[in-house]
């Protein structure tokens, strides 16, 4: 993965307080140290100096707008590369796209909210996350299998129908999710 399109650094506080009326940035950056508590000894890396890890509000925090994801194909084998936006505004409207997400529970879809960097000085290295409104979980951006293309269910407020047909690899992807769950 390679994160793009970075803007200034801004610390916590104000990055709750821009997007206070958003649910999902509500106690971020406590969200986010529950996250990287479970994350480092799940991932076999110590929390420094065995104590967890404390951001505090004036912790910056480093925004980018676009994300590369290079995935193998189920079609070819070969490697392809899918260019990922996350940005209030990309030719004056707001884009946020969808991609499917490794897990240990198998892959799932997601829509990007937030792409970010941390520093932690503890640790002394970076940390790249992709945030979802909805539930204001945290997805590793290395997770990212690829981006997927979703649109509204106009019959359903609120769903979203994941389209298989945009390419071969998407198709053969989307069909093994659903032998999965038993369709």
């Amino acid at each position: 993965v390679k994160l793009g399109s970075t803007q200034d650094p801004q610390s916590f506080r104000d990055l709750e307080e821009s997007r206070k009326s958003d649910a999902a940035f509500t106690n971020f950056r406590l969200k986010l140290n529950d996250f990287l508590n479970i994350l480092l000894p799940n991932s076999r890396i110590p929390l420094p100096g065995g104590k967890r890890i404390q951001l505090m509000a004036i912790d910056e925090i480093i925004e980018h707008r676009f994300l590369r994801v290079n995935f193998k194909s189920l079609v070819d084998w070969k490697l392809h590369t899918d260019y990922l936006r996350c940005s209030p505004s990309f030719y004056n409207a707001p884009r946020h796209d969808y991609v499917i997400v490794d897990s240990n529970n198998g892959p799932f879809f997601a829509r990007l909210m937030l792409l970010f960097t941390c520093r932690d000085k503890d640790l002394g290295f970076w940390r790249t996350r992709a945030q979802p409104r909805s539930g204001s979980i945290f997805i590793s951006c290395r997770s990212i299998i690829r981006g997927a293309m979703v649109v509204p269910d106009f019959d359903e407020a609120g769903d979203y129908l994941v389209v298989d047909g945009v390419d071969t690899d998407m198709f053969l992807r989307v069909g093994a999710l659903r032998k999965k769950a038993g369709f």
